[in-house]
């Protein structure tokens, strides 16, 4: 469940529905421990799974008890809970490891909430757990609404879908809307907008959305470091016992905020695409090896990928920041680099400054505050 899944080619909006579906079916189990209430793990050879969590006493005639499979993650992640190092999973007897556990779980108190996986004929399976307080939203219908809302609102209806990952810990995926297409003077080039979104299940990254600018046909994008939105859980509100009772039952969550945050930014896209229009006056003439050197270094750029972006780089038409921009986001497409989902992002992301740089140095054609 928390392994990435992943599409790194265009995938459509149904195919992307269902790569979300994997994880919507979780359910939360929230529990305390360290308190009056029993909980351990234990033990079960022959099991699916070495490992359960037990909730309550056990029956003492029947000795059922209220118990869940452990998944891999779900396992590390409570070692890590209590900062017991996670390698013992892999190296030390179960018989010398759960007695430490164990004794965590009766004697320190706290609470967590753990994520469940029912399947008929199948044991109940933990695959992962988040703090209590962590508010768990729909993957489907937070896609969804801002389908619907741009669909409403801009009437799009067209959508292509790319570098998509989605697991319990990470999603992030790209919407580019074809008919918002540009093309740039003088060039048989097109560029096309739509969003970046990016969450985590568990609460483990920040919702957020941004803009996207993308060169058609190759599909190559960089993430808007302008136009972003970001969701505040404190911005969240529930109608109150008064407010219901005097009819006005309005509340808002991450739903009504995505809807509101996604008309926003497209309705500002145009300050992306000049700004990448712009990067084609920006030359680098003979100065390509040092500038690329000063991004390689400003946003510390892995070195095997170093020589992914000077190859790309040397394959473009133009000496331009422009062509470096077309390198640096083709870069994130590479297979080997799709590999890293965080990778793939910061170069979107790096796309995006180099977007809106000050001009560059006349006399040797470095941007400014990469000096």
């Amino acid at each position: 469940m928390t392994e990435v899944l992943s599409e790194h080619t265009l995938m459509t909006v149904e195919e992307l529905t269902e790569l979300l579906e994997v994880t919507e079916a979780v359910e939360e189990e929230p529990f305390e421990y360290g308190g009056y209430t029993s909980v351990a793990v234990e033990e079960k050879t022959g099991a699916a799974s070495p490992l359960y969590l037990v909730l309550g006493e056990r029956d003492a005639e029947t000795g059922v008890a209220h118990e869940f499979a452990l998944t891999q993650d779900a396992a590390t992640q409570l070692f890590k809970n209590f900062k017991i190092p996670p390698v013992l999973l892999e190296n030390a007897p179960f018989d010398i490891i759960l007695p430490v556990l164990n004794w965590f779980l009766a004697n320190q108190p706290g609470s967590l909430k753990a994520l469940v996986v029912r399947r008929a004929g199948q044991d109940d399976r933990i695959a992962a757990f988040c703090r209590v307080g962590t508010e768990i939203y729909s993957s489907v219908d937070m896609l969804n609404t801002m389908l619907t809302s741009l669909r409403d609102k801009y009437g799009i209806t067209e959508v292509l879908v790319s570098n998509a990952v989605h697991d319990l810990n990470f999603t992030n995926y790209t919407l580019m809307f074809p008919q918002t297409a540009e093309q740039i003077e003088g060039t048989g080039e097109v560029l096309l907008t739509g969003l970046n979104f990016q969450t985590s299940v568990l609460g483990l990254k920040p919702t957020m959305v941004n803009g996207v600018v993308a060169r058609d046909y190759h599909f190559n994008s960089m993430v808007s470091t302008t136009a972003v939105q970001q969701w505040n859980r404190k911005q969240a509100r529930s109608a109150s016992l008064d407010d219901i009772v005097d009819g006005d039952e309005e509340s808002y969550d991450v739903y009504d905020w995505l809807g509101e945050a996604v008309t926003g930014l497209h309705a500002i896209r145009n300050n992306d695409i000049v700004a990448v229009k712009r990067l084609r006056r920006l030359s680098l003439a003979g100065h390509s090896g040092e500038f690329l050197s000063d991004v390689f270094a400003k946003y510390s750029i892995p070195v095997g990928t170093r020589n992914i972006i000077r190859l790309n780089y040397e394959e473009q038409e133009e000496q331009t920041i422009y062509g470096l921009w077309n390198a640096i986001t083709e870069t994130a497409n590479d297979d080997e680099v799709q590999e890293k989902p965080a990778l793939v992002r910061k170069l979107m992301e790096v796309g995006g400054e180099l977007a809106f740089h000050p001009e560059s140095c006349p006399s040797c054609h470095r941007l400014k505050d990469l000096e």
